[in-house]
């Protein structure tokens, strides 16, 4: 069983780790006290966090009722305005190329800045993370592509080489928005927190997904309840709330556990320093 260590005093306190076990031995606290933890970060932020999670949601939807309009306004109108439909159809695949390449970014900027008004010691502010956080997003799709493509390369060579992969690429989304890494040295760095500990990583990420599924499940059954009471698809409704106010929690999740991965790794090697 985990052993879990002294909680610190402070969220952002380095939590102490026993420097003189080699790197295997590291104790990490276990899932339900790092969901724990976590619940308490996301409680302290809720409303800035959800907010954050929702807004790229509301602006594409905004964007694709301007958009749907907007293509039926250019047919009618450029019908009776003698404009061929090719050239209309093309506008419509301009446009809609744009609202797509529009909706990556803003989707990529929302993940940085959450991440960032998790990590923020105190009083996060919704404008302050994502001003912050501008200047990051190329760099975070940049990682994200090459884990994603060598995760995808394992996977296509062999299940267990992908899993172990995603393992050590785990931690990216801090070591690009926390630490501004770039490239290569974020997957780089997000393997030397991971080294020598990918099955403690795996059965707390683990944890963390039997909750999620826990938690999903009761949000059906409620919706279904539901459904049966006052009618109508309140299943889907139920969803797409529960997205937006899960996520933030599973990035509190996880950032705690990167915390805990970077304060014991940083402890490890000022204790073993390389010859």
């Amino acid at each position: 069983m985990d052993t879990m260590p002294h909680e610190p005093h402070h969220p952002d306190e380095a939590p102490h780790t026993p420097t003189s076990a080699p790197l295997t031995e590291w104790a990490l606290p276990s899932g339900g006290a790092l969901f724990k933890e976590a619940w308490r970060r996301y409680g302290e932020r809720l409303w800035v966090l959800v907010g954050i999670e929702a807004i790229p949601y509301v602006a594409f939807i905004a964007a694709l009722a301007l958009f749907s309009g907007g293509g039926l306004l250019a047919i009618f109108g450029g019908q009776k305005a003698g404009i061929d439909l090719g050239t209309i159809t093309a506008g419509g695949i301009v446009a809609g190329t744009i609202l797509i390449l529009g909706a990556v970014y803003f989707f990529t900027w929302t993940s940085v800045a959450i991440v960032r008004a998790v990590a923020e010691p105190e009083h996060p502010d919704i404008l302050r993370a994502y001003r912050q956080s501008h200047n990051m997003v190329f760099s975070y799709l940049w990682v994200s592509m090459l884990a994603g493509l060598a995760i995808f390369g394992g996977i296509l060579l062999l299940v267990v080489p992908g899993m172990l992969l995603a393992l050590r690429y785990s931690q990216i989304s801090f070591t690009v928005a926390l630490e501004e890494r770039r490239g290569r040295d974020a997957l780089r760095q997000s393997t030397i927190y991971v080294k020598g500990r990918m099955s403690a990583v795996a059965w707390r990420l683990f944890y963390l997904l039997g909750v999620t599924v826990l938690a999903h499940i009761g949000i059906s059954i409620l919706g279904s309840a539901l459904r049966h009471t006052i009618g109508g698809n309140p299943e889907t409704v139920l969803t797409n709330l529960f997205t937006i106010a899960w996520s933030p929690l599973i990035i509190c999740y996880s950032w705690v556990l990167y915390k805990h991965l970077k304060h014991s790794s940083a402890e490890h090697h000022s204790a073993n320093p390389s010859p």
